[in-house]
């Protein structure tokens, strides 16, 4: 039998691969990730930072870091070994770190003080943007509560527990810092990128 000859001038079918077209990769991950303008005028507000519902809890692999973490779980009434647990550490290592913070009660059992001198690296928003901040527990808990505020804002627009921040400071050192409760600073330093939930505290503890 002849063989059957193809027919000239056509081409071959077979697809050859597809470049990877790095420029057009590059352009669709900005467009994913470029972050919504803000609705001023509806209820929803755009979603700046990733705010969420409650704040991320990271585990931290400073065990200084976790043993006030675990102080903070015992202040919200939980034992110090189920504190330990949740702060992913153990009560020694609460007694080697935190041994300021937590006291012994009469009937045997680790009770945490209600407030304690020990200091914290954590992040604070300023006029400027996001700057390192030490403080003790009191200002630690206010610094928490305010970004609980801005993020409370952020999804919602209600603006009552941001402006509870009005007038007042921590203290870092010898410095004063000053709470922003401005909403268009706020709103700036939030498309600056400046805004971020994933960890309140800084990255240098």
């Amino acid at each position: 039998m002849s063989k059957k000859m193809k027919p000239t001038g056509v081409r071959s079918r077979t697809k050859r691969p597809r470049k990877f077209d790095m420029r057009a990769a590059t352009k669709r991950r900005a467009k994913q990730a470029r972050i919504p303008a803000l609705n001023r005028g509806g209820s929803k507000r755009a979603a700046i930072g990733r705010p969420r519902d409650h704040l991320p809890k990271s585990i931290s692999r400073d065990p200084e870091r976790r043993a006030l973490d675990a102080v903070v779980w015992m202040r919200k009434g939980k034992s110090r070994s189920h504190a330990a647990r949740l702060a992913h550490t153990t009560p020694d290592t609460i007694a080697k770190y935190a041994a300021k913070a937590v006291r012994r009660a009469k009937e045997g059992r680790y009770v945490p003080r209600k407030s304690d001198r020990i200091l914290r690296d954590m992040r604070f928003l300023g006029p400027q943007g996001v700057i390192p901040a030490r403080v003790d527990s009191r200002d630690a808990t206010q610094v928490a509560k305010f970004w609980n505020a801005l993020n409370t804002y952020l999804r919602t627009g209600k603006t009552r527990q941001l402006y509870s921040f009005r007038g007042k400071t921590i203290k870092s050192g010898r410095k004063k810092l000053n709470f922003v409760t401005d909403i268009s600073l706020l709103e700036r330093l939030a498309h600056a990128g400046e805004v971020r939930f994933e960890d309140i505290y800084s990255q240098s503890t």
